[in-house]
């Protein structure tokens, strides 16, 4: 899962010794303390509210684990759980939602824990100040800019190359770490970039975008995605996103999965989904398109209920793996129309439904704009 590979980035960037003081305390003067204060407050209050009541199932309490960093009972810490255990498509799409958002959620409490140890690394170096660090047995230099404890820029390169990058400004944290060098070596490692991105206006008024790239095939479980994009707006109570992820070999729905396989334009797939939520309903839009896809201006006619008129060959493989017809394979699918709706506290999927009788507001928000979207014919190369 996409979950596992993360906590690895996170685990090696923070406690790699990459930060030249990583056993220095703050400063305990009152301006440090309240810097590092604003700081704490924005990126938790981002946390604390980045899942909508109504994308929980029942039995979530949205704990934290001891270390602090959002827990999920939706997926296991070595990614062997199956989120959709015990559950036909249908009434997955909840939990999809929701693995989502707990990954965004969980690359918030990463930019909270990187943003404040860089500021503590910091603390006693003077305002409007730069400098260089080498970290001879890592071969590592570190090159920073401190405009203040709360607007700053921290890059980390290997010989010549930039391995990991922390900034951040009173509005903007931004992370980017190349996990394709830092874990270089280490078992299990699936590599790949991360870039983090938390916009902060207020406690109700916020945007994050998480972007994973360029990771290798998961021997264990080869359809898990190579790629992913996860972006959450937060605007009052209203929460709207969108989420693209990408596998090479995703359509090779006839073939036994193994890392082996060689991706192609019919075998490469982008999943795409729209949400809107508040506290009490969500509805949001799946969306499947071939990697040879080269933009997303009608990317509405491409919902899994148009499946098999976009794409004769993967209905025929569905229709092969399960024993059935094509025809039998529509007729089921076209149940499946855009927008869904689900309702807090159930995994009741109701397909073409916007919300209207649970939640108005929901019901008459627009999912954001086409032109949010990658195509899929750029996001695979990415």
């Amino acid at each position: 899962m996409l979950i596992k590979n993360f906590n690895k980035m996170c685990l090696t960037f923070l406690m790699s010794g990459l930060f030249f003081g990583c056993d220095s305390k703050l400063d305990d003067s009152a301006n440090n303390n309240a810097a590092m204060s604003v700081v704490s407050a924005n990126l938790k209050a981002v946390q604390n509210d980045y899942v909508p009541e109504s994308i929980k199932d029942n039995g979530d309490k949205n704990q934290t684990a001891a270390a602090g960093a959002p827990a999920s009972s939706a997926i296991s810490s070595d990614g062997s759980k199956d989120i959709c255990a015990g559950l036909d498509f249908t009434a997955c799409q909840p939990r999809l939602i929701r693995a989502y958002l707990l990954f965004g959620q969980a690359a918030v409490f990463l930019t909270e824990q990187m943003v404040e140890q860089v500021a503590q690394d910091l603390a006693q170096t003077p305002n409007n100040s730069s400098g260089t660090v080498q970290i001879p047995d890592k071969n590592l230099t570190i090159q920073y800019k401190k405009r203040s404890l709360l607007d700053y820029d921290f890059l980390i390169l290997s010989g010549n190359i930039p391995v990991g990058r922390v900034s951040a400004s009173p509005t903007l944290y931004d992370i980017q770490l190349d996990a394709g060098v830092l874990d270089q070596g280490k078992p299990g490692s699936r590599g790949g970039k991360l870039d983090i991105q938390v916009n902060f206006t207020d406690i109700t008024h916020w945007h994050s975008q998480i972007t994973v790239t360029d990771m290798s095939c998961n021997v264990k479980k080869p359809d898990d995605p190579t790629s992913a994009r996860i972006s959450v707006t937060r605007n009052a109570d209203m929460w709207s996103g969108q989420s693209m992820f990408y596998n090479g070999i995703a359509g090779a729905l006839a073939t036994t999965k193994t890392c082996s396989l060689i991706p192609n334009d019919n075998t490469g797939l982008a999943i795409y989904t729209d949400f809107v939520a508040d506290h009490i309903a969500a509805k949001a839009a799946l969306y499947m398109m071939k990697r040879s896809e080269a933009n997303t201006a009608s990317i509405q006619n491409f919902g899994f209920n148009g499946l098999c008129n976009n794409y004769s060959d993967l209905c025929q493989a569905l229709a092969t793996s399960g024993s059935t017809t094509p025809s039998a394979i529509a007729a089921y699918l076209a149940g499946m129309s855009n927008p869904y709706c689900v309702q807090r506290g159930t995994s009741t999927v109701t397909f073409n439904s916007d919300c209207h009788s649970l939640s108005p507001n929901v019901a008459s928000q627009a999912f954001l704009p086409n032109a949010n979207w990658i195509a899929p014919s750029v996001f695979y190369q990415m």
